[in-house]
């Protein structure tokens, strides 16, 4: 799979996501006291021509973009940021990626781009799976079952995602100076 391929998959599984907490505000805001199946399944099949899938497909794919931004602006800073500074400091950080994707083995970049996918599609369904709680929240009053269940949901969704994340980038940081490292033995020149 390409580096573009990749991308794109991750945004729009970020922005498939979001258009679901979306969309149940959404209906919360348009329809405030009824339930989703009142709303939706009489609006759905009205909904599903060729123009409005491009439009749904355009709108996913740019919120996915939003939602990426969005947590790499709030999540990278805190948590990816300080826990790469505890391996590299900046200027190696950058350095030593960039001669182990110039110099490393085809299989080892392959892991490292597979690590990054899984980082980004975890950190962004930190922040989805954060926002479909909330969302729901505002059901309780509608449906208890369903607020208190999504919120549940979503929550360990959101703490599950974290951890996963958390664990890949510790991990990550650890495997690129590893391939550095294993670099060096072969080329000591690449030392700077």
């Amino acid at each position: 799979m390409t580096n573009f391929s990749q991308m794109s998959l991750e945004i729009i599984v970020a922005g498939g996501n979001a258009a679901i907490w979306i969309g149940l505000l959404i209906v919360r805001i348009v329809s405030p006291y009824y339930f989703i199946e009142d709303f939706a399944i009489e609006n759905l099949s009205a909904s599903l021509s060729i123009a409005n899938v491009v439009i749904g497909a355009v709108l996913i794919y740019t919120i996915g973009w939003i939602i990426n931004f969005s947590s790499e602006t709030l999540l990278d800073p805190i948590f990816q940021t300080r826990h790469r500074k505890g391996v590299f400091n900046d200027e190696d950080f950058y350095r030593v990626r960039t001669i182990v994707f110039q110099y490393g083995s085809t299989s080892i970049i392959n892991d490292i781009n597979f690590d990054r996918h899984i980082l980004k599609v975890t950190k962004n369904n930190v922040v989805n799976f954060f926002l479909f709680t909330l969302v729901c929240t505002s059901f309780i009053n509608i449906s208890v079952v369903f607020g208190v269940v999504g919120m549940i949901v979503g929550l360990f969704a959101s703490f599950l995602s974290f951890f996963h994340w958390k664990s890949r980038y510790t991990t990550v940081f650890l495997k690129i100076r590893d391939a550095y490292d294993a670099l060096l033995l072969t080329k000591p020149e690449l030392k700077g």
